[in-house]
């Protein structure tokens, strides 16, 4: 005799970087797995991976999650895990007055949003004729990237640029050399108008009190990124 096939529950949720909401269920005990692993081995490309991989399967294979910026995708996964094992998260926060002492905090994970920084701009002016159009990284920009080393963290820039507009005429077909070579001759202002970019895109961040019981200091803590909640 055949076991019972058990229903899943499905949830809709709008993102920033889509037009229409999508569809998602609870991650399964098959799934719960996968994270487990990659969350003992404490290893962020293991978990990213995880991730990635998990919620390509809780959205039935139907949204292009390579292709969501990091903070959608993040503020997805956060509301899985809530649909999954509950929306309530117990994790330990340092209190920053010593930046040793720790404290459990529990966090209610409708309360965790993607804020957004009212001085972004996704147009980026770099002189009277030539304007670039940025686009977010991506889970995939990030994956391979060492945040350690400098030369590093450059690598993403040219990936996030999604066009250069020079006078009328559009330009987005261009190499890798050609775009490295274009952002390396960028002055520093300009380059910080593109720094910009990524210090003000939005963010999966939540505020929570925290009371040191050693220095009896009240402070706020911002959490960021979905690892903040796990």
């Amino acid at each position: 005799m055949a076991l019972p096939k058990l229903n899943t529950p499905t949830y809709e949720l709008k993102l920033i970087s889509l037009d229409s909401p999508i569809q998602f269920r609870p991650y399964l005990v098959k799934e719960e797995k996968i994270l487990m692993i990659a969350s003992e081995t404490g290893d962020e490309k293991s978990i990213i991976r995880a991730v990635t991989q998990i919620v390509k399967s809780c959205t039935f294979n139907k949204v292009d999650v390579e292709s969501l910026p990091v903070f959608d995708i993040e503020y997805l996964f956060l509301n899985i895990r809530a649909k999954s094992v509950g929306e309530s998260a117990k994790i330990n926060v340092t209190c920053p007055d010593d930046n040793k002492t720790t404290v459990s905090k529990e966090i209610n994970i409708n309360d965790v949003k993607v804020q957004k920084n009212e001085n972004h701009k996704e147009i980026i002016n770099i002189n009277e004729t030539v304007k670039i159009i940025m686009k977010y990284p991506t889970l995939k920009d990030i994956t391979n990237l060492d945040t350690k080393k400098t030369e590093e963290l450059f690598k993403v820039i040219p990936k996030c640029i999604k066009s250069v507009y020079e006078g009328e005429k559009i330009i987005e077909d261009f190499t890798d050399d050609e775009i490295n070579e274009f952002v390396n001759n960028l002055n520093s202002n300009q380059f910080k108008n593109v720094q910009d970019f990524f210090m003000t895109m939005p963010r999966l961040k939540h505020d929570v009190e925290v009371d040191n019981p050693v220095t009896k200091v009240k402070s706020t803590v911002t959490l960021e990124g979905v690892q903040s909640f796990f």
